[in-house]
């Protein structure tokens, strides 16, 4: 707009709509401005198409089918009580994945890591809770949904697939680390008398784990970017925060070291249906949130690829996500197998703290 209005291009009768139009470089925006305010005078009985929006916006028929077939059939899935339990162990959660070196581990050691980083995530949380968020809505082309910002609050600051799994990953943080830390104190009869402690951490941490690395790689490659090029730097503001760069990268870093350099948790083949069970719970959340977040201002999704009114788009959209979270469960479960290759290649830490290195630098992103 500046540009425009200094570099002589300034129309002879210039004001602030010409000044817009001339910069846009056609009549849309002085139509659009002409409609609202000639609705808004009343001198105009048709409400302007920009002001109008949806009441509601349930998922199209194709997509509830296509989720409660992919639902059911994670359920059908679901291992074995004896499954988890066979990895579920007390020496899963308090072995070092190396025995010497200096990234040879206690059990007390991995406990009070994987504590502090739990500490980290609930501080975090608190810290979102307390202060809030303005969330700016991303639309793709073809939406029916009502643009501009919505006030995230208290409680609905919780509402984002990163707060899930970012919450999820401090529990399984809280639970890997309370194991070892049991054991040191000689308290393996609470462990013995609930079981389901070991099987909540494991359960918890193969949800987590694909989780993160989807949060980031969709936050580094697809909403980032997106906010970016179509509000510039005010629309990557909730990115750039202290609270969204630990959610959208230090949850990558911490489940990277955890499982390349710390404890070497595992996630098992066997176990793939937890994370997009999860997933899903998650996107009838928000189908369930639609018109709670702000009911004055319509239907509002956080996640312009989960929009409803984007006709089959939405159908695959759903279908791609729920595949790439499983792609990355995959990914984690092939990356458990080769650190346990290189581990038996004795060529110490190098290979692993190398691993680290790449993953996080493809994964992370700190700045427009």
């Amino acid at each position: 707009y500046r540009d425009t209005i200094t570099a002589g291009r300034r129309p002879p009768s210039y004001n602030s709509y010409t000044g817009m139009e001339a910069c846009m470089g056609e009549m849309k925006f002085l139509k659009q401005s002409e409609d609202i305010v000639m609705y808004g005078l009343g001198l105009s009985k048709e409400m302007p198409k920009e002001l109008i929006f949806l009441k509601s916006a349930p998922p199209p028929i194709h997509t509830v089918v296509v989720f409660a077939v992919v639902m059911a059939l994670c359920v059908w899935t679901l291992p074995s009580l004896e499954s988890i339990d066979e990895h579920a162990t007390v020496e899963t959660f308090t072995t070092s994945i190396f025995e010497e070196g200096p990234f040879s581990m206690s059990p007390v050691a991995l406990g009070n890591i994987r504590l502090l980083f739990a500490f980290v995530c609930m501080y975090t949380t608190k810290e979102k809770i307390r202060n809030g968020a303005e969330f700016k809505i991303v639309r793709m082309a073809g939406s029916e949904l009502r643009g501009g910002y919505v006030a995230m609050k208290g409680w609905r600051t919780q509402g984002f697939y990163t707060s899930w799994a970012w919450n999820l990953l401090g529990l399984s943080f809280f639970l890997g680390g309370m194991i070892p830390m049991l054991i040191a104190y000689g308290r393996e009869d609470i462990l013995q008398k609930y079981p389901w402690i070991l099987r909540a951490a494991l359960i918890s941490f193969e949800v987590a784990a694909p989780s993160a690395l989807l949060t980031s790689s969709i936050v580094t490659y697809a909403l980032w970017p997106k906010a970016y090029k179509d509000h510039g730097a005010s629309g990557t503001k909730g990115f750039k925060g202290w609270t969204g760069l630990l959610q959208h990268n230090g949850n990558s870093f911490a489940v990277l070291l955890e499982v390349i350099l710390m404890g070497g948790l595992p996630v098992m083949l066997s176990h793939a249906s937890f994370a997009p069970l999860f997933a899903g719970i998650y996107q009838a959340f928000l189908w369930f949130m639609a018109n709670r977040w702000a009911p004055n201002h319509g239907p509002v999704f956080p996640y312009f690829f989960m929009d409803t009114t984007l006709g089959r788009r939405t159908t695959i959209f759903m279908v791609v996500l729920l595949a790439v979270i499983g792609f990355f469960f995959i990914l984690f479960a092939l990356l458990d197998m080769g650190m346990t290759m290189i581990e038996q290649g004795g060529h110490g830490a190098i290979p692993n703290v190398c691993c680290v290195i790449f993953m996080s630098y493809m994964l992370m992103k700190l700045k427009d």
